[in-house]
């Protein structure tokens, strides 16, 4: 078989498992940076705003990892 003429579905059998491990890897990176602090920091902030703004009478706590 001919890679140009591969349908979307064999590349993904053949392929997949690789693009997976790449994309936990990266995410598991960046994480690791300031910007994965950021980013981490934002979506509690954004959790915690949206619990408050809907009324929850016990929301629960969040802890970050770092």
């Amino acid at each position: 078989m001919e890679r140009r003429n591969m349908p979307m579905k064999a590349f993904l059998e053949e392929y997949g498992i690789i693009i997976i491990v790449a994309i936990i890897a990266l995410i598991m990176v960046l994480l690791a940076t300031p910007l994965g602090h950021y980013i981490g920091e934002a979506v509690a902030a954004t959790v915690t705003n949206f619990i408050t703004k809907s009324g929850i009478s016990s929301p629960p706590q969040i802890t970050m990892p770092w």
